[in-house]
């Protein structure tokens, strides 16, 4: 075993990636890194610096035509390796190793998605990945945060919070990755509420499924998600 499959062998565990995906992704991987090593160096140049997911694609599609591979696979294999250099970017922003892996975890249960729906090993989620690699979103403990501009409306008021356009709030991401317990939900408001230098009362946003209000007309009392 080489040094380079050693380390993916231990990224993956780290993001628990399924077994039966890291099998399939890591001969991709090798090819990634052995026979194109200068179209993997563009690709890295379109994450890391150009934020240019297009031409990141085109570069995947390309390797897929000439390795005779699934798109996705080949997606799978070159996520993997820009997770892997995607933690330079987290050290230079002082996020830790615990909130590194953590968000590459959507790595995995991207991974898992398409292996439920597509019905093989790949990744197809690809621009919602990116933003963790590139940090711009990032998972602290059981939910997935970033900042953005508030603009549904003029003025929001509530229990004595007042949110005017244009001000930056949090905003929430719920990962689909086991039990969402009250306690941990909590928990991720604590640690993004630090994160983000919040200081009084704090403003979290969240658009998803889960608020949905008739979900309240049938979930039991004990339901996480009636408690999220």
């Amino acid at each position: 075993m080489n040094i380079a499959t050693e380390r993916i062998k231990a990224f993956a565990e780290n993001i628990f990636l399924p077994e039966e995906a890291l099998q399939e992704a890591l001969p991709v991987c090798d090819r990634w890194i052995k026979a194109y090593a200068e179209e993997y160096d563009r690709i890295k140049t379109n994450a890391f610096k150009d934020d240019d997911d297009d031409a990141i694609k085109d570069h995947i599609k390309t390797f897929a035509e000439k390795e005779e591979i699934d798109k996705d696979l080949a997606m799978l294999g070159a996520v993997i390796l820009l997770g892997m250099d995607a933690h330079d970017r987290y050290r230079e922003r002082n996020l830790s190793d615990k909130i590194y892996y953590y968000s590459m975890k959507d790595i995995s249960i991207g991974t898992k998605t398409c292996m439920k729906e597509a019905g093989h090993v790949g990744l197809y989620e690809f621009s919602w990945i990116m933003t963790f690699i590139r940090a711009e979103i990032i998972r602290l403990h059981r939910l997935e945060f970033h900042e953005i501009t508030f603009n549904p409306v003029e003025k929001w008021e509530k229990a004595g919070l007042t949110i005017r356009k244009g001000e930056k709030v949090i905003n929430i991401h719920v990962p689909e990755d086991g039990a969402l317990t009250h306690e941990d939900v909590i928990e991720s408001y604590r640690q993004a509420y630090h994160h983000f230098g919040r200081k009084g009362n704090a403003a979290f946003v969240c658009h998803s499924w889960l608020l949905y209000p008739g979900l309240l007309e049938f979930l039991p009392e004990t339901s996480n998600i009636r408690a999220f």
